[in-house]
């Protein structure tokens, strides 16, 4: 029988996912969203995952591969097996810095093209890692590094002198 899952609350957004256990008092690998999200979970002293409801978090231990986090209440590995793949979400209003980093403010907002309307972003993909712009745009799905010094985040994502072939059909 599968656990009960509570709402996500108003005013709360994904910010990762728990992974693996780690050791036997309950740890969970984090896994963010994006960066930011990622740097985040040090931050919070809370967060939400659905089969618990809102939880604190007793400890977050950041390693050079790897982010742990302890919940309260979960306190064996059985426990916390039953948590693995769940979504962790947190309160906006509680996450640091600036907005613009988070996977899910970037997510429609429109995109320009040399300063001209061009399409919005559809979705955010960590691939090979580096994080990509899924826009469409033109009736297609274009694919845009982030990082690429190129692209300019604001209000709306401006690329400038994309380099040629960037939008063309595959």
């Amino acid at each position: 029988m599968a656990p009960l899952s509570h709402p996500v609350p108003e005013g709360y957004s994904q910010i990762g996912t728990l992974g693996k256990t780690f050791k036997l008092e309950g740890g969970l690998r984090f896994y963010g969203l994006g960066q930011a999200e990622q740097a985040a979970i040090v931050e919070l002293k809370q967060v939400f995952v659905p089969p618990l409801g809102v939880v604190t978090l007793k400890r977050v231990e950041v390693m050079p591969q790897q982010t742990v986090l302890y919940l309260a209440g979960v306190l064996s590995i059985e426990a916390a097996k039953r948590l693995v793949n769940e979504p962790v979400y947190a309160p906006r209003i509680a996450l640091p810095g600036e907005a613009y980093g988070y996977v899910e403010a970037l997510i429609g907002r429109p995109v320009l093209r040399d300063g001209q309307p061009f399409g919005v972003v559809r979705d955010l993909l960590e691939a090979g890692g580096q994080r990509l712009l899924v826009v469409g745009a033109q009736r297609a799905i274009h694919l845009v590094p982030l990082a690429a010094p190129y692209v300019t985040v604001g209000d709306a994502i401006d690329i400038r002198n994309p380099p040629e072939g960037l939008f063309e059909p595959a």
